[in-house]
């Protein structure tokens, strides 16, 4: 199924409410990103917070994939 057919079809079954509540949410997001891109020190944190993230979920999916190798040797 193409992901655009799944997407309107994920929104046929939200109601009314739902969909505008998500509506009133990503414009929230919106605002707090421009207010994000127009602070620079405020980025800079956020660049870093999301570089630390990468890395520790880096981290966690190589120590998951040595796992699951040492899985598959023992089989």
């Amino acid at each position: 199924m193409h992901p655009e057919t799944n997407k309107t079809m994920e929104n046929k079954k939200l109601s009314e409410d739902e969909l505008r509540w998500r509506a009133e949410e990503d414009a929230r997001t919106i605002e707090r990103y421009n207010e994000i891109i127009n602070d620079k020190p405020r980025l800079d944190r956020a660049m870093k917070a999301a570089k630390k993230q990468v890395e520790n979920l880096t981290e966690r999916a190589e120590a998951l994939n040595k796992s699951i190798t040492g899985i598959k040797k023992k089989k």
